[in-house]
């Protein structure tokens, strides 16, 4: 996999054949759950689809059988800053992202991120409304991270649909990554062994 600016990754969608037929997935990453979405076909709409365990899920079969079965055409990570600055959280999205690098099985798949702007407290403040029981304190949290991947991925989703000629460039730079772009590690060649002179007699 490789990772796109989110500027180049909506070049990269409208230049890939049938995108709109292909939906992007939005992922809200943390250190025990990952809150997934889905779009909708046409790219207008995200929708909730699952919350992984990362302690009890294999993320990457997940994600594998993600793009397999579903015919992903990109993914969106959220980005989490303060006043543009990075948090806690950011480290942990920069980890998972390596991971995302090292999965070169998935052929030309591309990923972008995207800013949360407090996605994951607005998604607590909804969740909050609802009744869980004692007990469902995990799930609760787990509704709470999918519904947060929802939120990254509609924004993303609105970003590509809208105007482009209208957009300011500070509500762009609210939004747009600080990732540094990478590419899939290449595989260390092993050196050629030369054989070794046997002195003439």
């Amino acid at each position: 996999m490789r990772y796109l600016a989110p500027n180049l990754m909506y070049e990269h969608l409208i230049k890939m054949k049938g995108y709109l037929k292909k939906p992007l997935v939005g992922m809200d990453v943390g250190l025990s759950f990952i809150g997934v979405s889905i779009s909708s076909e046409g790219h207008k709409v995200a929708r909730p689809l699952r919350t992984l365990n990362r302690d009890k899920d294999d993320v990457k079969k997940v994600i594998r059988d993600l793009v397999n079965e579903r015919n992903l055409s990109g993914i969106v990570l959220g980005w989490p800053t303060y006043n543009l600055k990075r948090t806690d959280n950011t480290g942990t999205v920069e980890k998972f992202a390596e991971e995302l690098f090292q999965m070169q099985d998935l052929g030309d798949l591309r990923f972008t991120t995207w800013g949360e702007n407090h996605m994951t407290k607005i998604a607590e403040l909804l969740i909050n409304k609802l009744e869980y029981a004692a007990g469902e304190k995990e799930q609760k949290k787990a509704d709470t991270d999918m519904l947060a991947a929802t939120s990254i991925l509609q924004g993303y989703l609105d970003y590509i649909n809208c105007d482009k000629t209208r957009l300011h460039s500070w509500s762009f730079k609210l939004c747009s990554s600080q990732l540094s772009p990478k590419s899939p590690p290449t595989p260390k060649k092993n050196p050629k062994k030369t054989p070794k002179k046997t002195p003439k007699k």
